[in-house]
């Protein structure tokens, strides 16, 4: 997803999910795919049964969109009687993938996972490349990709698998420290409200409505224009 965030960071946090990723960028995985098989049938031209192989899997290569896994595995409850009820319940990940009515869904969701992954990382790759930049003899963004986002994602991982060192009494330490710091620039900014505002005793300055009301009424709200990026015509 590091690809879908350097060529587009102006997204959603909620777009960048491999589910939403596949569907904004469709058209490019779907130029992607052809690009690709256009490849591998000048790559075996001369080999009959790997050629062969190559023109089944482009046939039956049509899904393009991933379905999100809860949508995928998860089903309605039945109630007591015996009819449909409106709770979703979805199994846990070993239950997928060890119970019997379950696998055959598992591997179908799970090599398109890869599949669509790999095309939406294709895609990805070419629009990256087609980016041009001068700096650090780096051609395109792709470029800056692999200098400076894959390492750091290869950092990330290895964090995440061997975990880091925390010094537990000191954080706990830091945490009286920083609520106490809290507490004070809370009275602070309270005392200031009171010198400006005396009817203002009730004033919660964790209600985002009275800091609005507190620090810009008058005013009237006005939508702004969209400043990122969409799909959307």
């Amino acid at each position: 997803m590091h690809l879908a965030r350097l060529y587009d960071p102006a997204r959603a946090p909620q777009d960048y999910s491999l589910a939403n990723l596949s569907e904004i960028y469709g058209s490019k995985i779907e130029s992607a795919k052809s690009k690709i098989f256009a490849y591998l049938r000048k790559k075996y031209k001369d080999d009959k049964k790997k050629l062969e192989c190559v023109r089944k899997y482009e046939l039956t290569s049509t899904k393009q969109k991933k379905v999100d896994i809860k949508h995928t595995f998860s089903v309605y409850k039945t109630r007591k009687d015996g009819s449909q009820g409106k709770t979703l319940i979805f199994p846990d990940i070993e239950e997928m993938h060890t119970t019997e009515k379950y696998v055959p869904k598992w591997v179908e969701y799970s090599v398109f996972d890869a599949e669509i992954t790999y095309f939406l990382r294709e895609a990805l790759t070419f629009e990256l490349c087609n980016i041009a930049i001068q700096s650090e003899n780096m051609r395109n963004m792709y470029d800056l990709y692999c200098k400076y986002w894959m390492p750091f994602g290869e950092l990330l991982t290895d964090m995440e698998r061997e975990g880091i060192m925390i010094d537990v009494q000191r954080l706990k330490q830091k945490q009286v420290e920083a609520e106490a710091d809290r507490d004070k620039h809370e009275k602070d900014f309270l005392s200031w409200v009171y010198s400006v505002q005396p009817d203002a005793k009730e004033f919660n300055p964790s209600s985002t409505m009275q800091m609005q009301q507190l620090l810009f009424a008058p005013f009237n709200k006005v939508d702004s224009p969209k400043l990122y990026a969409t799909n959307k015509p």
